[in-house]
């Protein structure tokens, strides 16, 4: 909940805001869906929720809607609902690269790297300047034994990113010690 002192907070603005936007027309989805997150950022989850399914009735491709229904049943310990919310994100959009990350995040720190893989790999393909995905791409080929190829993810990891002590780990403990600017921070 948020504490309120005499002034109204920016959730609660914005929350104000979208419920006159949905009472005023509730058939724009796109009101609804702000007013979802609005509810979401509150912690109102049950609320959120609600508005999110109502969004997905009218398009039930909205990958913003998916995506933080994930996003809600991850934070509130629902991780097989989660876990079904972010896949359908990735059928509609298969380089979403936060759906993909939270579900890389979730394998990783199940041990369930072939699952990480086939999350992280089309939108690493798609956005290959996103370092924290080449990363779990990297972890997840070191952990399946695709040492050479673990190489190949971290080193750009670090290229996009040069203080990602994952990475610089990572090639640390596959006997690499990283190259650049990189090396000078270990």
């Amino acid at each position: 909940r948020l504490v309120k002192t005499g002034e109204t907070s920016t959730t609660q603005a914005d929350g104000d805001r979208w419920t006159a936007a949905v009472q005023a027309n509730p058939g724009d989805a796109t009101a609804r869906l702000n007013l979802a997150y609005a509810y979401q950022q509150d912690q109102q989850y049950d609320r959120a929720l609600a508005e999110y399914d109502r969004v997905l009735q009218q398009r039930p491709k909205d990958t913003a809607a998916l995506y933080n229904k994930g996003v809600i049943y991850m934070t509130t310990g629902q991780s097989k609902k989660g876990e079904a919310a972010l896949w359908d994100v990735l059928k509609i959009d298969p380089g979403h690269a936060l759906a993909a990350k939270e579900l890389g995040d979730y394998y990783a720190a199940k041990g369930q790297y072939k699952s990480l893989l086939v999350a992280v790999k089309p939108a690493v393909e798609s956005k290959p300047t996103l370092a924290d995905l080449q990363y779990l791409m990297g972890l997840a080929y070191e952990k399946t034994g695709k040492i050479e190829w673990a190489k190949e993810r971290y080193t750009p990891a670090l290229k996009y990113s040069p203080d990602l002590q994952e990475a610089k780990d990572g090639l640390l403990r596959l006997g690499e010690v990283p190259r650049g600017p990189v090396a000078a921070s270990i």
